[in-house]
């Protein structure tokens, strides 16, 4: 495969890879990520701002989501593009990072090239700025309705609020008018 045909087949599946996170986040409510947030943790560490606790929960519910949509979206398709065949979960375990690359492309720069080519077509494609848009319109949605459920009328987070419904798997609606 030449450069060439690797760029559009690793532009494809990046696509898919950001579409996916796309609708991921156009859907999203703030009861699917406040549990992701440690409230008593939030509070010893000193985050009194709703958008950071909103960005943290964000950023934990894509940790935990990004390996599978990764996985599905990105790796296993180029793999099968390579050699033509899906990676068992134990081979690809063993063989993390260059080596897996390596053993997939039979090429031994294969790995730093590939993440090059991920960086250049990310940043340029149109996936990825319509994800960075619906990341953005998930904070604001989130923070606005966490901040009418959780914070008094001067701003100030009400964390016996926030922590009454994060461990005690409250209906929403109770907290949110």
């Amino acid at each position: 495969m030449d450069n060439d045909e690797l760029e559009a087949l690793i532009t494809k599946h990046l696509d898919h890879f950001y579409l996916q996170r796309t609708q991921s986040l156009d859907g999203l409510k703030l009861i699917d990520i406040l549990g992701y947030e440690n409230p008593c943790l939030m509070r010893a560490i000193g985050t009194y701002r709703a958008n950071d606790i909103i960005t943290s929960a964000l950023t934990a519910h894509f940790d935990s989501l990004d390996g599978g949509i990764f996985s599905d979206t990105f790796f296993e398709p180029i793999a099968r593009v390579l050699i033509g065949k899906v990676i068992a979960p134990d081979e690809s375990a063993k063989l993390p990072g260059q080596p897996l690359w390596k053993k997939l492309a039979g090429v031994p720069g294969f790995y730093p090239l590939l993440i090059h080519l991920m960086e250049t077509k990310a940043a340029y494609s149109k996936s990825y700025q319509a994800y960075q848009d619906a990341w953005s319109r998930a904070v604001n949605r989130c923070t606005r309705e966490f901040i009418g459920g959780f914070c008094d009328e001067s701003g100030t987070i009400n964390w016996v609020k926030l922590v009454e419904f994060n461990s005690g798997n409250y209906d929403l609606d109770k907290f949110v008018a």
